[in-house]
């Protein structure tokens, strides 16, 4: 494993590019695990699942416990960007509802403590060991859109679901791979593809004929 300074010294000379990745079934494993080691701090795992659950940024996983509520299951999110006036919530994502259960029969005040310094760089370090050196924290949030979009959720309510208020910027946030597009390759095709296999048979007629004509000198 390479040293922080070295993985500091390459996150400098290589900083994240502009075109955010998705994860990858694969790529989600890879992490967890990575998560699961010992001496990863508990912050890093919580905010994680949290991410993947909601698309949320990495501020605000850091949860007021009493902002969840598990008889309605709702979860708002009092803080996130653009202040406190900005608050939203949601129906709580039933891959994190056991885990915020769990902590608020625990009597904890918030989900977990994203560091004040320092957090995204933690993140980059991480994920760096992993082998994701174009991944960041907010590639969680570009996966929820993207595979919202996949899924066929509306426009409008992937917008409120992870509190996106232009389209623009949520459009921004989709990810297109090849397999993504199979589907839709050949719509709008038939007409050409009908006029292109005309103009092949007329060709072959052609040819066909003017091999059957004898050649006079």
């Amino acid at each position: 494993m390479d040293s922080v300074a070295l993985l500091d010294y390459r996150i400098k000379r290589g900083p994240i590019a502009r075109v955010k990745p998705v994860f990858s079934d694969n790529e989600i494993k890879i992490t967890r695990k990575a998560l699961a080691v010992e001496g990863v701090p508990e912050w890093m795992r919580i905010s994680f699942e949290i991410a993947l659950a909601t698309g949320c940024r990495l501020r605000e996983t850091q949860i007021p416990l009493e902002c969840v509520d598990l008889k309605n299951r709702v979860l708002t999110f009092p803080c996130p960007k653009g202040g406190t006036g900005k608050s939203f919530s949601i129906p709580i994502p039933a891959a994190i509802e056991p885990m915020l259960a769990r902590m608020k029969a625990e009597g904890r005040e918030v989900t977990c403590e994203v560091p004040r310094t320092r957090a995204s760089l933690c993140w980059r370090r991480l994920l760096d060991i992993c082998g994701l050196k174009r991944h960041c924290f907010h590639s969680l949030r570009v996966t929820r859109v993207t595979r919202l979009r996949l899924s066929g959720c509306s426009q409008s309510v992937a917008m409120r679901l992870v509190n996106h208020s232009s389209t623009l910027v949520h459009e921004l946030y989709q990810r297109h791979c090849v397999d993504d597009l199979r589907d839709a390759v050949n719509l709008g095709q038939s007409a050409s593809a009908a006029i292109d296999q005309s103009q092949r048979a007329l060709s072959s007629q052609q040819s066909a004929e003017s091999l059957s004509v004898p050649a006079f000198a």
